[in-house]
């Protein structure tokens, strides 16, 4: 059975449990034993999580693990630690930066290839490649994809790491669901990337029951269901993990790599809601930058973090400065201590015109008095903001600069992109290569895949990025190439031979490939040929044509030149006599 068979099932019934037995008893004491492991690996990090959710990103982050059923905590307001909102607008924007930059809904982001360059360049290769991308793009398209992608953004620069479920889906060929930091708990495999992941989460009874068959829920959650208390809610565990008894060849789960497990945490112990396979781990989980073997990330949110703590501090003292001036503590005469003193616009207050016992501010503080603080302010909030790329972001919007040559600019821009680079890397390895994979094989057991060439037979089909930082990325190779081609060409100025040392086909090969230019734009080789091949005969019969007018000509010279004798230079030369 394919991952995708979640079907939902009638809440009436009285089937016996699908999902009972041994094998399922031993099936959730194992994810149980898994689950406490993994909690205790991931405990550390809550104390980080949890400041980068208060200072940052208040909306994100689920620090209550089990989740409270019925959270009444949920919608309380959870903004109590920001004052500036400097840092959570710089990650947004860095947010919508990189969904722009590496997956943007509005240009093509990935196209597809094979490591074979004779199979590259074969037309039917390269026509049935655009054609399986191009229906990719509209499956990304047709699903909650982009919307998932936007969520994966803020939780990637924020808590370092993000988690992103890839699940088979019958009306949209896939679903996508973005889980936020503590949601979810990590493990990595022997190459380094994770392969297992354990989520907790709340499902209301109504949901239970009708997902998943009142035959397999605990008899509370059937009490509750006939009880109408369709909102109470359940903790679940729902486990991706590595299949460690697969059996190759059996039909159904057993013999999946990898299995789904769901169950109702702490109850019925017997069974399990749904237990299913796949083909390939259906989650990725990138991460910003780790150390060395660590499961979990980190992003540029905990760099920016004392700063952002700073900043609220600073803000704080700023605003009780300005209060300070705007309504000071006030000194009076002693004999006022009971009186009604009015500090209102117009009020009336009596006392003695003693210039002693008048009314004054306890301490005045000059408009200048609070430059240096609002000078910290802003610098403070300069090195938040370039924590988060902010300089990378504007000079990318800004375009170019009225005092700026064009290579200046370039020249800038790939100076920013290459501080990218190593997250670029990382997150095309983590997370895109492997959904573009999934898709590609769900789509193509689902059957909605072009016939395949021959040619592609057994041939591995792999993704080539072309969303725009990959290629300014891939563009900083490009000013090697025109610094070469530029040198040369003036050289060839007094030394044409020079561009004998160039294979210009090979330049403008590797230029259009790393400026990402479409392979429909290219001639291909054999075109080429073909192309020089009429041009060259062409130009033979221009010369030959150009040759013989030349010699029509020269007859007719010669024929009328007179040498003496009657006779004229083209008989001498022939031998003939008029």
């Amino acid at each position: 059975m394919d991952g995708g068979a979640w079907m939902a099932k009638a809440p009436g019934g009285d089937k016996s449990p699908k999902f009972q037995g041994r094998t399922y008893i031993d099936l959730r004491s194992s994810c149980d034993l898994q689950l406490t492991s993994m909690r205790s690996d991931r405990s550390p990090y809550f104390g980080q999580w949890r400041e980068l959710s208060s200072f940052i990103m208040p909306q994100r982050g689920r620090f209550v693990m089990p989740p409270g059923p019925n959270d009444t905590l949920r919608g309380l307001p959870k903004q109590q630690a920001i004052i500036d909102r400097t840092a959570t607008k710089a990650v947004k924007s860095l947010a919508a930066f990189l969904m722009a930059g590496i997956t943007s809904p509005a240009r093509d982001w990935f196209r597809l290839g094979v490591m074979r360059s004779d199979l590259a360049q074969d037309y039917q290769v390269k026509e049935w490649l655009a054609e399986v991308a191009d229906r990719m793009r509209m499956v990304f398209a047709s699903s909650n994809f982009y919307n998932s992608m936007a969520s994966l953004y803020e939780e990637l620069p924020t808590f370092g790491t993000g988690v992103m479920l890839a699940l088979p889906d019958f009306d949209n060929v896939m679903t996508f669901t973005t889980l936020t930091a503590g949601e979810a708990m990590l493990l990595v495999g022997s190459d380094g990337r994770v392969n297992a992941i354990y989520r907790e989460m709340v499902m209301n009874v109504q949901a239970l029951v009708e997902e998943f068959g009142r035959e397999n829920c605990s008899a509370r959650v059937v009490n509750l269901y006939d009880a109408k208390q369709y909102s109470r809610e359940v903790n679940l565990v729902h486990a991706i993990r590595p299949n460690y008894q697969i059996m190759p060849g059996r039909m159904g789960w057993q013999g999946m790599p990898y299995l789904s497990i769901r169950y109702e945490y702490g109850f019925n112990v017997d069974t399990c809601l749904d237990v299913s396979g796949f083909h390939e781990f259906p989650a990725v989980a990138p991460r910003w930058d780790v150390v060395a073997t660590d499961v979990y990330g980190h992003g540029p949110a905990e760099e920016a973090l004392p700063d952002v703590k700073m900043l609220q501090i600073l803000r704080r003292r700023q605003a009780e400065a300005i209060d300070k001036m705007v309504k000071p503590p006030m000194v009076g005469p002693a004999s006022l201590k009971n009186s009604l003193v009015q500090l209102v616009p117009g009020g009336m207050n009596y006392c003695d015109m003693n210039t002693t016992t008048r009314m004054r501010p306890a301490l005045e503080i000059p408009p200048t008095g609070i430059e240096p603080l609002a000078a910290m302010v802003a610098q403070t909030q300069r090195a938040i903001q370039g924590a988060f790329y902010a300089d990378l972001i504007a000079q990318f919007s800004s375009g170019e600069t009225p005092d700026m040559t064009a290579r200046e600019v370039d020249e800038r821009h790939e100076e920013k992109v290459l501080l990218l680079g190593p997250m670029l890397e990382r997150f095309h390895s983590e997370a895109l290569s492997p959904l573009i994979n999934i898709l590609f094989n769900r789509m193509a057991r689902v059957g909605i895949l072009p016939p395949i060439p021959k040619a592609l037979a057994g041939q591995h089909v792999e993704p080539e990025f072309i969303s725009l930082l990959a290629q300014a990325q891939r563009a900083v190779g490009t000013t090697a190439i025109e610094a070469l081609l530029g040198f040369a060409g003036r050289l060839a100025a007094v030394a044409p031979n020079v561009m004998d040392n160039i294979n210009i086909d090979e330049a403008v090969d590797e230029y259009a490939d790393m400026t990402g230019v479409s392979p429909k734009i290219m001639n291909d080789p054999q075109v080429v040929a073909q192309i020089r091949q009429q041009k060259a005969a062409q130009e033979q019969a221009a010369m030959q044509a150009q040759q013989g007018q030349a010699a029509v000509q020269g007859a007719q010279t010669l024929s009328e030149t007179n040498v003496g004798g009657g006779q004229n230079a083209l008989q001498l030369m022939t031998g003939l006599n008029s």
